[in-house]
C-alpha cells in the first residue's frame, strides 16, 4: 500500500514538475504595461459619429501616443485632474492618480464636462 501511495505521489509531483516549465513565458513588467494586449478587441468604447462642437475627433501625440474620441463624458472636479498636455489652445487633463501610459484623457467639453479619449492601438 505504501509503495502505491510513494508511486502515486512521485507522479504528481512529475506531473506538477511538468506544468512549471515556463510555459507560457511571462514578459516583463514594464514591457506589459506598455504594449496592447493579445489578442486586442478591436473596439472598447463607442465612438460618435461627430465630436462635439469645438473637440478634435484625435488628439495625436500626447503622451507619445494617439488617442480618440469617444462618447463618454465625466463630471468631476478639477482637483480630481492634472495636466497631461494640450490640444490647440485647449488643456488636456488626466485623472490625478493616473501615470503614463494613461488609460485615458480628459479635454474639457463645457464646465465641469470633460470628453474622454481613448488610446488607438495600431
Amino acid at each position: 500500500m505504501e509503495k502505491r501511495t510513494a508511486i502515486a505521489v512521485l507522479i504528481l509531483a512529475a506531473a506538477g514538475a511538468a506544468g512549471c516549465n515556463g510555459f507560457p513565458t511571462p514578459i516583463p513588467v514594464e514591457e506589459a504595461r506598455t504594449q496592447p494586449p493579445k489578442p486586442l478587441v478591436e473596439q472598447t468604447s463607442r465612438v460618435p459619429t461627430e465630436p462635439p462642437a469645438g473637440l478634435p475627433l484625435e488628439i495625436p501625440g500626447i503622451a507619445g501616443r494617439d488617442w480618440m474620441i469617444t462618447a463618454t463624458r465625466h463630471t468631476v472636479p478639477a482637483s480630481a485632474l492634472r495636466p497631461a498636455g494640450s490640444v490647440g489652445a485647449r488643456p488636456v487633463y488626466t485623472f490625478a492618480w493616473d501615470e503614463p501610459p494613461y488609460d485615458r484623457l480628459l479635454v474639457p467639453a463645457a464646465p465641469g464636462v470633460y470628453a474622454e479619449y481613448r488610446e488607438v492601438w495600431q
